[in-house]
């Protein structure tokens, strides 16, 4: 899988790399609900794109998605950042943002993973 997914207390991380597709968008998205599922407080997140190469997912893709996630109810809010360092991966993170209009989940879009540290430990 092009991504290496982390949860530590407090924090999930996934770096994503190479071609991300559609189905390992599908597993990163079964991965990380298998990890909320097994902590007690699910935590904040930082996913960082720097290491795509390629995208092979549609507007459709973040859509089922974003849809998937409105309908679901979580023990508590949380932050999640997403790293986009270069203009086409700000874009593709946009798209992500607008669509997850979850009100549990607040969604912000860095240029660096120091900048999204930073967002997610202020208050």
């Amino acid at each position: 899988m092009p991504y290496h997914l982390r949860a530590t207390p407090g924090l999930i991380e996934v770096d994503c790399y190479g071609t991300f597709t559609r189905d390992d968008f599908l597993a990163l998205i079964s991965d990380v609900e298998a990890t909320e599922r097994a902590l007690p407080v699910i935590p904040c997140r930082i996913t960082t794109l720097a290491g795509v190469t390629a995208w092979q997912l549609t507007a459709g893709d973040f859509m089922a998605f974003a849809a998937q996630r409105k309908a679901t109810r979580f023990q508590n809010s949380f932050k999640s950042a997403v790293v986009a360092p270069e203009q086409v991966l700000v874009g593709i993170a946009r798209m992500f943002q607008t669509l997850n209009d979850h009100p549990q989940i607040k969604v912000a879009i860095f240029p660096t993973r120091e900048a999204a540290s930073e967002w997610l430990e202020a208050e």
